[in-house]
C-alpha cells in the first residue's frame, strides 16, 4: 500500500474511484501481459515491464502490521454482515450468529423488520437499535441530504446481546447509509462501537463518498477504546482508507496478517473479490486478536468476525 500522489489525486474521481479497489487484479493482469510480451515479441521490453508489474504488485499487496494486541482476559467478539438490502437468508444468518455468538453484531442494509425476524430465530436474546436513511444530523438530528443521490433507502442495524451491558448514543455521524453508536461494558472498559455504513463510490456519487469517509477521521483520533465496524466501501489501496489509519484507526485484518481476505462479491471465488468490510480499532488498549470471514447464503458479502481484546 505505497502512496502516490498520482493515486491520491485520482482515485477519488470517477472511474478511478472504482478502479482502485481492484489494484491487485489490475498488477496481476499487467503480469499476466508481459509474460504475453515475453513469448511473442520483444523480450528485452517485456523483462523491463516485468519489472515494473512487480514493483507495482509490491505496492497493492495486503500488507502485514503485525501489531501486538494489548493482553487481558477482556474480549469483545463481533460481527460485521451487510446483508444486501433484508436479501441475507434469515435462517443461514441467524445460525452464523449462533454459532459464533458475538456480543456486538453490525448489519448495514438491514432494516429494523429484517431485525426483529433475525432476532426471532436466534436462542440466544439481542436487542436491535436501527438508523434509517435518509441520515441524520450529528449537530439536530434532522435529516440531510447527501451530496449525491444514493439510489437505494436503506438502513443500518446493531445488534447487542442480552447480558452485555450497552448504552445507544444520541450522536449520528451524518452517514449516507446509516450510522449507530452503543458503548458496551468489557470487563472494566467502555468501549465505543460504531456501526457504520458509507456510501459506495457509484458513478457520480463518489463525492458522497468522499464526505462519508473523511467524516469518520475524528473517530479514529479518539482517545476512549473505539471499534468502526460495517460495510465502509473503500478498500486498503484506497486513499480514502489510509487517511483513516493516519488519522490513528487500525485495520483488525492487517493487525493479524489476514488483510489479503475479501469479503465482496460473495457470489465470485474470494481470489477474484476485495474487502470492502473492515473492523477498525481505535484510541488505547484495544486490538485484534483474530479475525475471520465467513459465507453466508443469498446476500452480496460475507460476514467479517473479529476477536477483540480491551485491557
Amino acid at each position: 500500500m505505497l502512496p502516490s500522489m498520482v493515486e491520491v489525486t485520482l482515485d477519488r474521481f470517477p472511474v478511478f474511484a472504482q478502479a482502485t479497489a481492484f489494484r491487485v487484479h489490475i498488477a496481476v493482469l499487467a503480469l499476466v501481459g508481459t509474460a504475453v510480451l515475453a513469448w511473442a515479441w520483444d523480450r528485452t521490453a517485456a523483462a523491463v515491464l516485468a519489472v515494473l508489474a512487480l514493483v507495482s504488485l509490491g505496492g497493492v499487496l495486503p500488507r502485514w502490521i503485525g501489531a501486538e494486541p494489548p493482553s487481558g482476559p477482556n474480549t469483545l467478539r463481533l460481527l460485521v454482515l451487510n446483508v444486501s438490502a433484508d436479501s441475507a437468508d434469515l435462517d443461514a444468518t441467524a445460525a452464523v450468529i449462533e454459532e459464533h455468538g458475538p456480543a456486538v453484531v453490525v448489519l448495514p442494509e438491514a432494516s429494523a423488520a429484517y431485525a426483529q425476524s433475525l432476532i426471532g430465530r436466534i436462542d440466544a436474546g439481542y436487542s436491535a437499535t436501527t438508523d434509517v436513511y435518509p441520515p441524520r444530523s450529528a449537530a439536530d438530528g434532522s435529516s440531510v441530504a447527501p451530496e449525491a443521490a444514493v439510489r437505494t433507502p436503506a438502513a443500518t442495524t446493531v445488534l447487542v446481546r442480552e447480558g452485555v451491558s450497552a448504552t445507544a448514543q444520541p450522536t449520528r455521524l451524518p452517514l449516507s447509509l446509516g450510522m449507530v453508536g452503543v458503548t458496551v461494558r468489557v470487563g472494566g472498559s467502555s468501549v465505543d462501537v460504531l456501526g457504520v455504513h458509507p456510501n459506495s463510490p457509484s458513478p457520480f456519487a463518489e463525492a458522497a463518498w468522499n464526505d462519508d469517509l473523511d467524516t469518520l477521521r475524528d473517530s479514529c483520533r479518539t482517545g476512549v477504546p473505539t471499534v468502526i465496524a460495517g460495510d465502509l466501501n473503500t478498500t486498503a489501496n484506497h486513499s480514502s482508507f489510509r487517511a483513516l489509519i493516519r488519522a490513528g484507526c487500525r485495520d483488525s485484518a492487517e493487525e493479524v496478517g489476514a488483510g489479503a481476505a475479501t469479503t465482496w462479491p460473495a457470489d465470485l471465488p474470494r481470489l477474484l473479490g476485495v474487502g470492502l468490510d473492515h473492523v477498525l480499532t481505535a484510541g488505547p488498549a484495544i486490538g485484534a486478536t483474530a479475525v475471520r470471514i465467513v459465507d453466508v447464503p443469498g446476500g452480496h458479502h460475507r460476514a467479517v468476525i473479529a476477536e477483540l481484546v480491551v485491557r
